[in-house]
């Protein structure tokens, strides 16, 4: 009677795996194609990955230790270039300007976030950070962006933060750093915009020149290379 149990079980033991097997969608040398395949995904991400360290991608890498013990990394969001992204090329170049060496900022929940990076993270390089919790966000006035936009044509001044794409939890330093500022068709157009008595606000031109309210102005010669934001959108 013993056997015969043994026997009832394996006998239902080897019907669930026939029905089980009859569940496989298998068909012969698909387990070899799929070897392959794989090998062939490893062997383009070993070549990307080359392909990111001869363009010095880890420059565009914030790298810390943690400064605690069951640190929270959420708490540090990472350069503000990794934060933002283009919504359109065109405007790369200004864009790269207006946040100049800034994109290298490092963006924290708090300022003891960042004195905790700063003293125990074992930075490789110095950073400016932004703190969240002590930054104050700047915009322009929507009166001024229509004014502006009502002088030259909305396509010819645009607040530079709409010609971003970021996360919400770090909107605040996104408007510190891009907020109070128009990115202008040319020189011409930045002049109306940024030396007219109601509007008196900083802008960049798509080549990347500056005219200031307070008359100076800079650029001149083309950029060499590509823009900063260009190379942070293609070693993403």
């Amino acid at each position: 009677l013993k056997d015969q149990e043994v026997i009832r079980v394996n006998e239902k033991e080897m019907k669930n795996l026939e029905n089980h097997l009859t569940k496989i969608q298998y068909r012969d040398g698909e387990i070899e194609e799929l070897t392959e395949k794989a090998n062939g995904l490893k062997r383009e991400i070993r070549d990307l990955h080359q392909t990111v360290d001869r363009q010095n991608g880890s420059k565009f890498e914030f790298r810390y230790k943690d400064p605690l013990p069951n640190w929270d990394k959420h708490r540090v969001k990472g350069l503000v270039a990794n934060n933002i992204s283009v919504k359109d090329p065109k405007y790369s170049r200004a864009l790269s300007s207006i946040v100049s060496g800034g994109w290298r900022s490092v963006i924290t929940d708090t300022d003891e976030t960042g004195k905790l990076l700063i003293e125990r993270g074992n930075l490789e390089n110095r950073v400016v950070v932004i703190p969240l919790n002590k930054i104050h966000a700047n915009t322009i006035e929507r009166n001024k962006v229509a004014l502006a936009q009502k002088l030259v044509g909305k396509e010819n001044a645009i607040p530079a933060i709409d010609l971003l794409n970021y996360n919400k939890d770090v909107e605040k330093a996104i408007q510190y750093i891009f907020g109070n500022v128009f990115v202008c068709k040319d020189l011409e157009t930045a002049k109306q915009v940024t030396f007219h008595k109601d509007v008196f606000t900083r802008s960049f031109t798509l080549d990347g020149d500056e005219m200031s309210p307070d008359g100076s102005l800079s650029g001149g010669a083309a950029p060499q290379g590509p823009a900063i934001l260009d190379e942070v959108t293609r070693i993403k």
